[in-house]
């Protein structure tokens, strides 16, 4: 349990839901909550988030219904940090410093569910797209003291789009065959790795060797999210008694 911590949770929700009439639903739903980590002298001191969803559902037809939604979510934290040298082992007080991280997420979903054979087959398709900014502010200098309005950073920002369609085939009244597919793409722009190359300390791989033995103090590579497209499929027979 060597990356846990002990941790005190307040957090409190609240959910909405109503049917203004026969064939619309509105739901949403809103959160806050406040950690504190009191026995932690470095690293996340006490983090704070909220966020809430709208979902709007709205059946055109008794076979089709279409549905949409938002939602958005911030976390924010306050860290304690030491600058420790090179040829250090122990932190000086002195050298400490605050860090202000803040995660924003917004997310839009949209799609509709299709009954296109009374209880035999019916398809299920849904869009959802995300984009995330990642702020992070710290005082200018490891004095011991976080400067008031730590001076942001640029943003690191990641965008996902995630396409889900499903099937369901009813073979017989106790066996029903499902078929899945999902379509998901990810990028992301961080301005702290982007453009940088792996220690490889004059190593040459595949014609490429760094300049400098001292790269071999820096390895980038574990923190780096490259972008990358994904397609799943999959399918599942079951059995009702």
């Amino acid at each position: 349990m060597f990356d846990q911590a002990d941790r005190t949770r307040n957090k409190g929700e609240v959910f909405l839901h109503s049917t203004p009439i026969e064939t619309l639903t509105v739901s949403g739903s809103f959160y806050g909550q406040h950690d504190n980590y009191g026995n932690s002298a470095y690293g996340i001191l006490n983090s704070t988030a909220y966020g809430y969803t709208v979902d709007v559902t709205w059946t055109l037809m008794q076979d089709l219904s279409v549905f949409a939604g938002y939602a958005h979510d911030d976390y924010q934290s306050l860290q304690q940090n030491c600058n420790i040298a090179f040829n250090q082992v122990t932190c000086d007080p002195a050298n400490n410093y605050m860090a202000n991280p803040r995660d924003i997420l917004e997310t839009l979903h949209g799609g509709f569910a299709w009954t296109a054979i009374p209880a035999l087959l019916d398809f299920n398709v849904e869009y959802r797209y995300t984009y995330g900014r990642s702020k992070f502010g710290m005082a200018g200098s490891p004095t011991g003291t976080a400067a008031a309005q730590p001076a942001p950073m640029p943003n690191i920002t990641n965008i996902t789009h995630t396409l889900n369609i499903s099937s369901r085939y009813r073979l017989t009244p106790q066996w029903t065959l499902k078929l899945h597919f999902m379509y998901e793409r990810y990028t992301e722009s961080d301005w702290t790795v982007d453009n940088l190359t792996p220690s490889l300390a004059n190593v040459v791989v595949e014609g490429f060797t760094t300049t400098s033995a001292a790269d071999v103090r820096s390895v980038v590579l574990p923190i780096q999210h490259p972008n990358y497209e994904a397609y799943f499929t999959a399918f599942s027979l079951a059995y009702r008694f």
